[in-house]
C-alpha cells in the first residue's frame, strides 16, 4: 500500500492528455491551458434534483453497470452527491462538488475497488503496460476561474493499492522524468 501526496495534481493534468482534450495539445503530449475565464454561472441558473438508477450508463467513453446518480444544484453550487456503479472491470464511486462564486472551487472524491488496470484510459502514460486489479482513493480540491487557475491551484492526495498487478518495463527513473514533464 503507496500513499503518494500531490500525485492527483499531476494525474488530472495526464486524465485530460490522453483523454477528450487530447486534440488541444501541443503535439508535445503537453495541455496547454486557457486563461479564458470559464462561465460558472451554469451552476447558479440551474434548479437540478436528479435521482436515476440504471442498468447501463454511457458517456465520456466509459461505460457503466447497475449505476446510481443522484445530483442536485443548492446555494451556487452543482453537487453530485453520489455517483456509483460497476465499470473498468470493478467498482467506481465519484462524489463532486463544483462552487460558483467570486473564486470557483471544484472538490472532488473518486474511489476505484478492484479495477482492471487494463481498462484505466490514460493508466499506461507512465506505468508501462499494467495489468492486473488495483483499489485506489483520490481527493482532489482547486479553485481559479480559468483552466490554467484550476490546474495550478489544485491540490490533494492518492492511494493506490494492488496485490495481483504486474508492470511491464516500469521504470522508476522514467516515472519521475514523466511527473517532470508536467507545465501548469
Amino acid at each position: 500500500h503507496r500513499d503518494v501526496d500531490r500525485v492527483v495534481r499531476r494525474q488530472c493534468r495526464m486524465c485530460i492528455r490522453d483523454g477528450p482534450g487530447a486534440a488541444a495539445n501541443d503535439g508535445g503530449g503537453r495541455r496547454n491551458w486557457s486563461v479564458e475565464p470559464i462561465d460558472f454561472s451554469i451552476v447558479d441558473a440551474a434548479d437540478l434534483d436528479l435521482n436515476l438508477t440504471a442498468k447501463s450508463l454511457d458517456g465520456f467513453g466509459l461505460a457503466f453497470t447497475n449505476a446510481s446518480l443522484t445530483a442536485r444544484t443548492a446555494n451556487g453550487g452543482l453537487i453530485v452527491d453520489d455517483f456509483h456503479g460497476n465499470g473498468l472491470g470493478g467498482a467506481v464511486a465519484v462524489q463532486l462538488t463544483v462552487t460558483n462564486g467570486a473564486m470557483p472551487a471544484i472538490t472532488a472524491t473518486l474511489d476505484l475497488a478492484a479495477v482492471d488496470l487494463t481498462m484505466v484510459p490514460g493508466s499506461g502514460w507512465a506505468l508501462g503496460l499494467p495489468s492486473g486489479t488495483a483499489d485506489a482513493h483520490i481527493d482532489l480540491e482547486t479553485e481559479g476561474a480559468s483552466e490554467r487557475e484550476l490546474v495550478a491551484n489544485r491540490e490533494g492526495s492518492m492511494s493506490l493499492e494492488s496485490t495481483d498487478g504486474m508492470l511491464d518495463w516500469f521504470s522508476l527513473a522514467n516515472f519521475g522524468k514523466r511527473f517532470g514533464e508536467f507545465k501548469d
